[in-house]
């Protein structure tokens, strides 16, 4: 997919922003394999994650973030840490926005579903990672719940659907639909057969002096609902 982010820095030094915080790649010498032999895209995932992780965490290792980074990135909520012009420029490339989003669900879950396995998501061969992000991309949709997105993929009939639910002050759940078929029968009943189920009753309650209504031979028959069709009677029947 062709995306063009006005702003990326040339190959060679990335500056992201004059924050004495920021993260700034010093200029590489001739051959040392730095920014200066970065592609458009490798480019892009570097503004991309310093953007998520580098700029909220003001310079610290991401992991200081805790579990509440995780959910606040997986809802698209990224205001920590605005101030940043990283942060800043990023917000305004909407596209890239969202393809960056995207990519961080898709990692989430593709390490969620190695640790239930008691795997190492970081050993997966390239030919297992692109299996599930083929399978993410075209078979789930991630992102918050009840959000316009969530609504569409319900209406497209996606197979699954996972968002994080915050519970109390710490708890994170992940949350997971599964599109499902839900059988149901359906019959018809001949009017003779109401009629007679209506006449029994009848007998019952007016010349056999029994006033029960919920009487359990009034309503029992598994198959012909009697229960239902008992209800459905017009009264007084006697």
């Amino acid at each position: 997919q062709s995306l063009s982010c006005p702003g990326v820095p040339p190959a060679g030094v990335l500056a992201t922003g004059t924050h004495n915080r920021s993260l700034v790649l010093a200029q590489p010498r001739a051959g040392a394999g730095g920014a200066e032999d970065l592609d458009g895209l490798a480019r892009l995932v570097v503004q991309a994650y310093t953007a998520v992780n580098i700029a909220p965490a003001c310079g610290q290792i991401p992991e200081v973030l805790g579990p509440g980074h995780v959910f606040r990135v997986f809802s698209g909520e990224l205001k920590q840490g605005e101030q940043a012009a990283e942060l800043s420029w990023f917000q305004e490339q909407a596209e890239f926005r969202e393809l960056t989003l995207k990519a961080f669900r898709f990692a989430f879950k593709v390490t969620v579903d190695c640790i239930a396995m008691t795997e190492d998501a970081s050993a997966l061969e390239y030919s297992e990672l692109d299996v599930a992000l083929q399978e993410l991309d075209c078979d789930w949709h991630l992102g918050e719940e009840n959000s316009a997105s969530w609504q569409a993929a319900m209406e497209k009939r996606v197979p699954n659907l996972m968002a994080l639910r915050r519970s109390g002050t710490s708890d994170i759940q992940v949350l997971r639909h599964t599109l499902r078929e839900d059988g149901v029968r359906v019959g018809e009943l001949k009017s003779e057969v109401v009629q007679s189920i209506w006449a029994s009753e009848s007998l019952e309650l007016r010349y056999l002096t029994n006033d029960d209504d919920e009487r359990y031979s009034i309503q029992a028959h598994p198959t012909l609902l009697r229960n239902m069709i008992v209800q459905s009677a017009e009264y007084p029947i006697f």
